[in-house]
């Protein structure tokens, strides 16, 4: 096998790994838009099942990126590169009819992280807010039953009151 096969199978398998990758990151996304609408919904049960199928997805996001990963330094040690190159800069040394094709998808995946992250930042602050809105509204009914407190990390953190947590002085 000479040198522009090996490059030729090298570069397909990459674009297959590429291709598994952002479909999982689509999946990805879809779910954590699923998850905002439940947050929003206030329906907890599907935010609950919404959180164990997005850490499934990305456990599987993170091996497929490991794969492709392999894949990339395989490539670059192959052809004379430093293992740790980044796949941008190796896109000029595969085959000219695969270089835009790699480049499409290595862009469509960056674009999938960080819309997933922003999303998944924002049901954050939701469910942030949604805790702060239930804290007052809890504060507005019964006054005495919930004191707010901070957690060792400066996190606020709201926690039942009981009157066996009172210390009286003699």
């Amino acid at each position: 096998m000479n040198d522009t096969q090996i490059a030729t199978i090298n570069w397909k398998s990459l674009v297959e790994a590429l291709r598994m990758e952002l479909q999982e990151y689509g999946g990805l996304c879809v779910s954590i838009d699923k998850q905002q609408r439940a947050i929003l919904d206030r329906n907890m049960t599907e935010y609950m099942e919404l959180a164990e199928e997005i850490e499934h997805q990305v456990a599987a996001t993170s091996g497929l990126r490991a794969e492709r990963e392999q894949l990339v330094r395989d490539f670059a040690l192959r052809f004379g590169r430093e293992p740790d190159t980044d796949l941008k800069s190796l896109i000029p040394s595969f085959p000219k009819e695969a270089q835009p094709l790699i480049e499409a998808l290595v862009d469509e995946i960056n674009t999938s992280i960080s819309r997933s992250n922003r999303r998944a930042k924002q049901n954050h602050m939701l469910l942030a807010r949604a805790m702060q809105y239930t804290y007052e509204l809890l504060q507005q009914v019964s006054p005495q039953t919930q004191v707010k407190t901070y957690g060792a990390k400066g996190k606020s953190q709201i926690k039942p009151y009981s009157q066996s947590t009172l210390k009286t002085s003699a």
